[in-house]
């Protein structure tokens, strides 16, 4: 076929003529047996004083590659037997043998007890391990694995929560046998047992991080009865990496005064305690390793360090792989090889870290490390038997009255759905946010509204004890709030790339105001200085929507918008200062935000010069503001107040244009997060007993999702009747802005560093 000649009566090939001067070799050149160079004339015939032609006889191009030829005619008869072969389906791939494969590439890890993933180009692939595991399960080495931690206790026995319970060791627990030694010193048990409390109480539901029971068991094997050589360093449910930096991220969640004093230095010295670990477990890791790492990286994020937390995040999904984790092992449980609770934690840390790694995508707007196409096992299953366990805060910690009765966790389901939505997520990030895409492309706004269908219909099919109704009054757990609020977040996602369109202006604004309605039911029950560290990505997500609605809105034309827009901005700044009194990262996200609002929404003319302050009096009588007086002194440079304010390093914060402070420029010990816009300060409200309460009327409110203009004032909205609305920014918004606003999370921090800082806020210590 591939030498048949061309006949006599068939038209030659039309050819340009560059390429059929280059097919042949010049005459001249060729005698002289010099390459030509494609010249008119050549070099070779220039130098030589000849003519410069060409010989139609010869042709000077190479012979093809005898293995490039033979490679060719074996696709040519691939492609020939297709043609001729039965027509074939898709969906026949041999299933059932790849899953076997898969199962193949696992070995045992006869010190852990874990699996180990080597694929067939590996060496490692034939290390030693147990031959019968895929083929006999009653053999030895079956029996081998049944010791592994994860594998092993007998089916018939009852629920595996109450053989782990029934099981657990008694005596004396050496608790700090890895902890760094300041902590060892200062520390004492019931401390390092009300950190555990506040981690799995406040932190752990969301994205289920940790198996609670499993964990506190094998706690007690590794450091109950003192050590030995029987007893292990770790198992697959607890490791000291694991420890450490599961203490780390509890620390924000602590008033005790011992961690109080020095918080900062202490969440920072068991993570590296834990990052030390990394080089003994990371050689042969177990699931403990896995988690741990995703902790480490969560802290990280927390403390405003995104960047090294996005490493070891990362690591953490490379470690996925080690342990084989995207394989499914169904079939070892049907044949007695593996426990189905070994499973079951297998693919719970599978998918949190695939959670995670979504979450982490979108946080500092970069592609997803781990797809869903690449993953074997299917999204976990729900245990009706955990969902029943309750949730409440723990005592003292919430400041409602009464205090809020327990109320049904369903851990297991919301974990489930969320994994569902994370799937969601995946293709958002994919399809919207990847390189090179083409918003206005027909194929890609079909992918968006198929997109929007899957997120409606993930909604419809969510069920009613993880619905949060329109009037509900009563908090349900923490973590239900954070799955409605992070489908609000993926509707923004979604839709905020597309501003033209009044659909998604509408979509994005009605989420944004109910990520609002939902945190301030967070902060009624626990409180939202006990929120994850997600929760400052989903408030950043609605506070730009707000923003840029408040931006674009005429306020001469649409006062009522413009107005209900404003409010939603208040409220996220104040969200934001709220959560970062655990996470730096939110304090770092709401000074980026109010950036933002400083640049493209300043505040209105007549807050930009203050009237002169009238002479502060003082009396019994209380006749005057504490509060007024202060600020007054404050401005004034030359008061007292100020010069000692000076003195303590606080500089007058000044605004653009202008030789005098602004007046929403006031110090106090709570500043008012938003006051740029014209906004009464409003205490941010707390759960401690060193802070104001709540406000005692608003409590029995009922929540609602109404629209903007019904929206209740009462946390997080300032009153705002005696305040007139703002001025809208006629200027149009440059490409660069409205791209930042309008991109995935982490993009809206160009034009604002982590470490900068804006003349709006001056130098306020109270900000830290």
């Amino acid at each position: 076929m591939l030498n048949r000649r061309r006949s006599e009566t068939e038209p030659r090939k039309a050819v340009s003529s560059t390429t059929e001067s280059a097919r042949r070799s010049r005459t001249n050149a060729s005698r002289a047996k010099s390459k030509c160079d494609g010249g008119n004339p050549c070099s070779t015939c220039q130098l030589y004083h000849d003519e410069c032609s060409y010989s139609v006889d010869t042709d000077g191009r190479k012979p093809p590659a005898r293995h490039y030829v033979a490679a060719l005619e074996e696709r040519i008869k691939v492609l020939e037997g297709m043609l001729n072969g039965p027509a074939m389906d898709e969906g026949e791939d041999g299933a059932e043998d790849s899953t076997a494969a898969g199962l193949d590439r696992l070995k045992l890890d006869e010190e852990t007890f874990e699996f180990l993933q080597y694929g067939p180009t590996s060496a490692f692939q034939h290390l030693g391990e147990p031959s019968g595991i895929a083929t006999s399960p009653g053999s030895t080495d079956d029996a081998r694995l049944s010791k592994s931690p994860v594998a092993s206790l007998p089916r018939a026995a009852g629920s595996f929560l109450d053989r782990r319970m029934s099981s657990t060791p008694s005596g004396p627990l050496e608790w700090s046998r890895y902890l760094p030694e300041r902590v060892a010193q200062d520390w004492d048990e019931p401390l390092h047992e009300d950190l555990l409390r506040r981690f799995f109480t406040y932190f752990n539901g969301w994205c289920w991080w940790v198996d609670e029971t499993a964990f506190r068991h094998d706690l007690a094997v590794c450091l109950g009865g003192g050590s030995s050589a029987s007893t292990p360093p770790r198992t697959s449910n607890y490791s000291p990496l694991l420890h450490n930096a599961l203490l780390s991220l509890a620390c924000s969640f602590s008033d005790d005064p011992r961690i109080v004093s020095d918080k900062v230095a202490i969440s920072d010295a068991l993570a590296a305690q834990a990052k030390s670990e990394l080089e003994r477990e990371g050689e042969r890791p177990t699931l403990a390793t896995l988690q741990g790492l995703l902790l480490i990286g969560s802290h990280g994020s927390g403390s405003g360090r995104q960047g090294i937390g996005y490493i070891y995040s990362g690591i953490a999904f490379r470690m996925l792989h080690t342990l084989g984790l995207g394989i499914d092992c169904s079939q070892y449980v049907e044949r007695g090889v593996l426990s189905e609770e070994a499973r079951s934690a297998r693919d719970r840390t599978l998918f949190l870290a695939y959670v995670q790694d979504k979450l982490w995508s979108a946080y500092v707007g970069r592609n997803p490390s781990v797809l869903r196409a690449q993953l074997e096992p299917s999204l976990p299953s729900i245990d009706r038997q955990l969902d029943r366990q309750p949730w409440s805060p723990l005592p003292g910690d919430c400041s409602s009255d009464p205090p809020p009765k327990p109320t049904p966790g369903y851990l297991s389901s919301t974990f489930h759905y969320t994994c569902r939505l994370a799937v969601i997520e995946e293709r958002i990030m994919t399809t919207v946010y990847a390189l090179r895409v083409n918003l206005q492309s027909p194929v890609l706004l079909n992918r968006i509204s198929e997109l929007n269908v899957e997120l409606e219909t993930w909604f419809a099919a969510l069920p009613a004890e993880l619905r949060i109704a329109p009037q509900t009054s009563r908090p349900p757990a923490p973590h239900i709030i954070m799955v409605n609020a992070y489908f609000h977040f993926c509707s923004i996602l979604l839709h905020r790339p597309f501003p033209q369109n009044e659909s998604a202006i509408k979509r994005c604004t009605s989420a944004a105001t109910r990520i609002v309605g939902l945190f301030e039911l967070y902060q009624r029950s626990p409180g939202l200085r006990y929120a994850p560290i997600s929760a400052t990505q989903f408030a950043f997500a609605a506070a730009t929507t707000h923003l840029l609605a408040l931006v674009t809105t005429d306020a001469k034309v649409h006062g009522r918008r413009a107005e209900d827009a404003r409010n939603g901005t208040e409220a996220c700044g104040r969200i934001l200062r709220e959560m970062g009194r655990a996470h730096a990262c939110a304090l770092q996200t709401a000074t980026i935000f109010e950036g933002l609002v400083q640049k493209w929404c300043p505040p209105p003319a007549d807050l930009q010069s203050p009237p002169p302050a009238p002479p502060v009096t003082a009396g019994p009588s209380g006749s005057s503001d504490p509060a007024l007086s202060a600020a007054q002194q404050a401005l004034d440079p030359e008061s007292e107040l100020a010069k000692t304010l000076r003195a303590m390093g606080w500089t007058p914060p000044t605004n653009a244009g202008t030789s005098a402070p602004p007046a929403f420029a006031v110090p106090s010990p709570a500043p008012s997060s938003m006051s740029a816009l014209g906004v009464e300060t409003f205490p941010a409200p707390s759960h401690s007993n060193s802070t104001p309460s709540f406000q005692q009327g608003a409590q029995a409110a009922p929540f609602a999702y109404p629209p903007y203009n019904n929206t209740p004032l009462w946390p997080f909205f300032a009153p705002t009747a005696h305040h007139p609305p703002p001025m809208p920014n006629n200027a149009p918004l440059s490409d660069d802005v409205l791209a930042s606003l309008l991109s995935a999370e982490g993009r809206g921090a160009t034009d604002f560093g982590a470490g900068s800082s804006y003349p709006f806020w001056g130098g306020y210590t109270g900000l830290q």
